[in-house]
């Protein structure tokens, strides 16, 4: 057997020695004391020594030196029980672990795979937390038993990103019920303003898309879209018509059937309820009309043309306002206001915009025009006036107050807690001045319509995390104003 120069005296500890160590023993000292330079010096200084020993030596340094780049955490979160997900990145992409069991919870990280890991942190109704992890982060920590403990205090949860649908006229598809994404704040208290209460709350998979008050009775009729799942699990939405009491309770399923029923509107009388359908053509939307205190009782269609009708308002019996967007080449082109009976009689364009609304004495069309404005019509005048001039704000669903002085709408204008636009209910006069802001929440609030008596304000609203119908009390201080 060939031997080799004597070990330097520098290097008491020969190859032989670690072949003696515990593997358990070699901790992270004893990599502190040899560089990797100073192991292969090490392995090859001790020629001499048995190649089995030699190799084990090998081995038992180079799994010091690995060792040295794990550390042990665990993960200590108040409230407890909250869900751990590692992440690092690596050439294949990022690699992400979930641990086993909600906190607490220990976990290895290996700093020689990457120099640094994501830990994000999970708790239902709690804010989602990510924190950077570094080994210089780590070693900070204190310890116990070797182990390094990570102490991390979730904040309750203040908003989360809910779903919204909405039925809209797609310019390749048609007619679609589209999924978006809205801001929910978890209190469902106003901010400012009078207080709001809930009369009616759905369930997961069910949103409104329409909202519309009796002139006779404080009943409220809504459309409701709804996500199921076929046969085979494909997810499918489609849309149907109901109503309510006006303080909650007493709900009636107006029209069934896996269609597109959306837009209800009653007429003046309150007998009838007026909304869009694609009962007649499923890529469409026609106008239709049934006798409001029935289920699905005495249907009728109104208007069919080459388009998709929507939003229809009536104030007076025979005299119809809704928006109609042609189809030109097989796609949609400009939404428009029409109206059918009254002066004109037959169907007639007025003017570019969407979401008409009669005045109750149906001389006026409240209306949203083509740059996302309030404005409003005098019929027989042609004279177009804009009520909204905030160049950074869009305005939708327009509704008038029982004694026509006002008008109710949508508007993003407001900010929630973080700076955020979203959409309040707001009130003007029916001339334009004296715009107020009604509700301050921060969640989504849309589908405004003025009850019976205009004792209340209806609303929809996802706040609380749940889409339903919302209420606060007419101001009477606006009559008081100049």
């Amino acid at each position: 057997m060939k031997t080799g120069a004597p070990v330097s005296s520098a290097l008491q500890l020969s190859a032989l020695d670690i072949c003696r160590t515990k593997s358990h023993l070699l901790t992270r000292s004893l990599c502190e004391t040899f560089s990797k330079g100073q192991a292969t010096h090490i392995i090859r200084r001790t020629e001499t020594m048995n190649r089995c020993r030699l190799t084990w030596a090998t081995f038992l340094l180079v799994g010091a030196i690995i060792g040295c780049a794990t550390r042990t955490v665990e993960f200590r979160t108040t409230p407890s029980m909250a869900t751990v997900s590692v992440s690092y990145e690596s050439p294949s992409g990022t690699q992400t672990v979930v641990l086993p069991s909600d906190t607490p919870v220990r976990h290895t990280l290996d700093f020689g795979r990457a120099k640094r890991f994501n830990a994000v942190f999970e708790k239902k109704d709690y804010q989602t937390k990510t924190l950077p992890l570094t080994v210089e982060y780590v070693e900070s920590l204190p310890k116990e038993n070797n182990v390094y403990i990570l102490r991390e205090t979730l904040k309750e949860e203040e908003f989360r990103e809910t779903e919204a649908a909405e039925v809209v006229v797609d310019a390749h598809a048609g007619l679609q019920i589209k999924i978006r994404t809205v801001r929910a704040y978890k209190e469902d208290i106003e901010r400012d303003g009078v207080p709001a209460s809930s009369i009616l709350s759905l369930g997961d998979n069910q949103w409104i898309g329409g909202l519309a008050a009796s002139p006779v009775d404080d009943r409220i009729a809504f459309s409701v879209v709804e996500r199921v799942k076929d046969r085979s699990g494909k997810e499918f939405q489609f849309s149907t018509i109901r109503s309510v009491n006006g303080a909650g309770g007493g709900i009636v399923q107006l029209t069934k059937g896996q269609r597109v029923d959306t837009d209800p509107s009653y007429s003046f009388n309150g007998k009838h309820l007026y909304f869009a359908s694609n009962r007649n053509r499923p890529r469409y939307l026609d106008l239709f009309r049934i006798i409001s205190e029935e289920a699905g009782g005495g249907i009728a269609s109104i208007y069919s043309g080459e388009g998709w009708s929507r939003a229809p308002s009536t104030p007076a019996d025979g005299f119809l306002a809704f928006s109609f967007t042609p189809e030109y080449f097989g796609k949609p082109s400009t939404t428009h206001v029409w109206t059918l009976g009254g002066v004109n009689k037959f169907p007639t364009q007025l003017m570019e915009g969407s979401d008409p609304e009669l005045s109750p004495d149906g001389q006026q069309i409240a209306y949203v025009g083509p740059d996302n404005k309030l404005w409003k019509l005098v019929i027989g005048t042609n004279t177009q006036i804009q009520l909204t001039t905030n160049p950074a704000t869009c305005e939708s669903d327009p509704t008038w107050s029982r004694d026509g002085k006002y008008i109710l709408f949508v508007s993003n204008e407001g900010r929630d807690n973080t700076g955020v636009a979203n959409n309040d209910i707001w009130v003007i006069r029916a001339d334009g001045t004296d715009k107020r802001q009604l509700t301050t929440n921060g969640s989504d609030d849309s589908k405004v319509v003025v009850g019976h008596g205009q004792k209340w304000i209806y609303f929809v609203s996802n706040r609380g995390y749940k889409w339903g119908i919302w209420r606060i009390p007419w101001p009477t201080d606006l009559d008081q104003l100049p």
